[in-house]
């Protein structure tokens, strides 16, 4: 074979397979796209879990068993004064009196109900949780009592309030307890 006839050759191999690519794109469907969630959207919660308590660790983290596995949950909602860990020699103002409170309301072995929140875990790996107990809504009872604060996270340098479902019960009952005085309002300075 010539040179020129190898590079006809080669010329219509090329512009063969250059028309077989483009007639295999153009037949290959696009994918559908992903619908965006509308308004009638339903997003299927986590269900509700019924726990036992192991016990307390301060006004606003305890140890629920269930199945025989002990799981440590922190109260969404609530921010109590420290305690446990590097301040349990050295609370901060009313977590001793924070602590105490939670550990007489949920007592070991008491059931209570977990309604679990959009995010799963906190940072430390700890569940994040409603909890309620006989007596109904554990986090803003303590808040209306004065055994902790709503809990506020820093973000671009403020502290705000997460939006959490009851975040407006629990806004109100700090408001509550912050113009009666009570408990760590009274005690502790601003």
């Amino acid at each position: 074979m010539t040179a020129r006839r190898l590079a006809f050759a080669a010329a219509i191999t090329t512009v063969g397979l250059l028309i077989g690519v483009a007639v295999a794109d153009q037949m290959s469907p696009e994918p559908e796209p992903i619908p965006a969630p509308s308004a009638s959207t339903t997003i299927i919660p986590i269900p509700d879990a019924h726990f036992r308590i192991v016990r307390t660790i301060d006004g606003d983290t305890i140890v629920v068993r269930q199945h025989g596995v002990d799981t440590t949950v922190r109260l969404i909602g609530p921010d109590a004064p420290e305690s446990a860990g590097k301040y349990k020699n050295h609370p901060q103002c009313y977590g001793k009196e924070a602590a105490d409170y939670a550990k007489n309301q949920l007592a070991p072995d008491e059931q209570v109900t977990l309604t679990y929140g959009p995010r799963r875990l906190d940072r430390y790996g700890r569940t994040l949780s409603y909890i309620r107990d006989s007596d109904g809504d554990f986090g803003q009872r303590t808040i209306r009592m004065g055994y902790a604060r709503q809990y506020r996270e820093t973000r671009n340098g403020k502290r705000i309030v997460p939006n959490h479902p009851n975040r407006v019960a629990y806004q109100e009952a700090e408001r509550l307890a912050q113009e009666a005085g009570r408990g760590l309002w009274g005690a502790c300075p601003a």
